[in-house]
């Protein structure tokens, strides 16, 4: 298998397993994760405008600090 080397990639993904946020059960919503190489960039946006800042912000923290899961799916490593 080849490596692919990615400079940019923008994907959105519907938030499943969220388990260890200690979320609502019903919770659903969509997250949008921005890579860019040469800005040094990677960011998520929780895209659910209903759910609380508060709740948002916690979601992000979360993806953030799980981020080499996501490094490794799209190859960014």
């Amino acid at each position: 298998m080849s490596k692919r080397c990615v400079d940019k990639l923008a994907v959105v993904f519907a938030l499943t397993g969220h388990e260890g946020l200690d979320l609502p059960p019903n919770l659903s919503t969509h997250v949008m994760f921005v890579y860019d190489k040469k800005e040094n960039r990677k960011q998520f946006t929780v895209l659910n405008k209903r759910i609380p800042d508060e709740t948002s912000t916690k979601i992000r923290v979360w993806l953030e600090s799980h981020l080499e899961r996501y490094e490794a799916l799209y190859g960014l490593s």
